[in-house]
């Protein structure tokens, strides 16, 4: 029985380190050009699809 369980988490642990998350970008970056804050806030959409095996979870987006 021992064997059929490592055998199995053996088996698991091989399908994690295949399955990945992954996200591309139609285009990466943006470039706004010249901004005046008199001009009231810009603001851009990025298209992204997940090209992984596995659920994509966006956490800790920030902009610069």
């Amino acid at each position: 029985m021992k064997k059929v369980y490592f055998l199995f988490l053996f088996i698991f642990c091989v399908l994690m380190l295949f399955a990945t998350s992954e996200i591309t970008f139609k285009e990466p970056i943006y470039d706004f050009g010249d901004v005046y804050e008199k001009d009231g806030p810009v603001e851009h959409e990025f298209e992204f699809t997940n090209t992984g095996d596995e659920p994509l979870e966006l956490k800790r987006v920030k902009a610069s």
